[in-house]
């Protein structure tokens, strides 16, 4: 029985409205009417572990949820496939993962299974710091950008979104020359070290010639 069904039953079962196990563990009356219905994924397990409480109920069971991926957790699937193979290659339990970062061995079981979305940037974060993996490409893998960068980009969204969309044409190796071009262009006391996982060395004879849109950035910045 998916989760939003078996809630609702347990919930009927103990005679208790909606409205009330809503109000008792700090969530709205229809965020909790769409997660029965299966509208909404599964909460964040702080929830989950509050409505098994109030339900008295097995936490652990109830966080151990059968059946197949819900299509209405998006990214889920993918993450959770993504983060499984990156624990793997640590050689990391699941278990001992879910301890280090604070969850629930279930909980984070259904998220590699793409039951469950995506955590919380917060616990996210809290994962890749532990793999030694990047954050923020953790955080596009589960389909979020981090709160920081969401208010730099909400403080000018049209031009960033021009600058983005005019350098998606770039390769890893390319960045290099562009953000060291800007630093030196503004007097800019950094320079970024080559990435990684380029996959071609730079040339010391000849600048690469970096595929950007300046027809869109003039049009955006023009406006």
């Amino acid at each position: 029985m998916p989760l939003g069904k078996r809630l609702r039953t347990i919930r009927e079962e103990k005679g208790i409205g909606l409205r009330q196990l809503a109000a008792r563990v700090g969530i709205s009356p229809s965020y909790l009417s769409n997660i029965e219905r299966g509208k909404f994924a599964p909460p964040a397990e702080d929830k989950l572990r509050a409505l098994a409480r109030e339900l008295e109920q097995d936490p652990n069971q109830l966080l151990v949820v059968p059946g197949n991926h819900d299509p209405e957790c998006g990214t889920g699937q993918l993450f959770g496939a993504a983060l499984r193979s990156l624990r793997e290659q640590k050689g990391i339990g699941l278990g001992e993962m879910a301890a280090r970062v604070g969850m629930s061995a279930p909980y984070l079981c259904n998220i590699e299974l793409g039951k469950f979305p995506p955590p919380s940037e917060v616990k996210l974060c809290a994962i890749a710091h532990d793999l030694g993996h990047n954050s923020d490409e953790l955080l596009a893998k589960a389909g979020k950008t981090a709160s920081d960068l969401s208010i730099i980009i909400n403080k000018y969204p049209r031009q960033f979104a021009a600058i983005l969309r005019s350098l998606r044409g770039l390769e890893e190796s390319d960045f290099l020359v562009l953000i060291n071009g800007i630093a030196k262009q503004f007097n800019a006391d950094f320079v970024v070290d080559d990435p990684p996982r380029a996959k071609r060395e730079r040339r010391k004879e000849k600048t690469p010639q970096i595929p950007i849109d300046w027809k869109l950035l003039r049009k955006a910045f023009a406006e």
